[in-house]
């Protein structure tokens, strides 16, 4: 995804935003170094589970609307 070459791997990497996703995760299990940074480590576990219920039905909710849109507009909403 992010084209990082042998090279890019050996030098630290600075993970900015990227809280929620598993790349600091994975990429230190592998022996390589990463720090991230992001906005949401101010919130206490409690607060970003909080958070993720208040969001998790319209962000779906969205990205079906999106899904749907495009379909209809490729013109494959009737393919089946």
């Amino acid at each position: 995804m992010f084209a990082l070459t042998d090279p890019d791997l050996k030098a630290p990497i600075l993970g900015c935003a990227d809280g929620p996703a598993s790349f600091n995760a994975e990429a230190t299990a592998r022996g390589h170094s990463v720090i991230s940074c992001d906005p949401i480590y101010r919130f206490s576990t409690s607060q970003i589970r909080q958070r993720i219920r208040e969001t998790t039905f319209g962000i779906f909710t969205q990205n079906l609307a999106t899904t749907v849109i495009e379909k209809t507009t490729l013109g494959v909403a009737n393919e089946s």
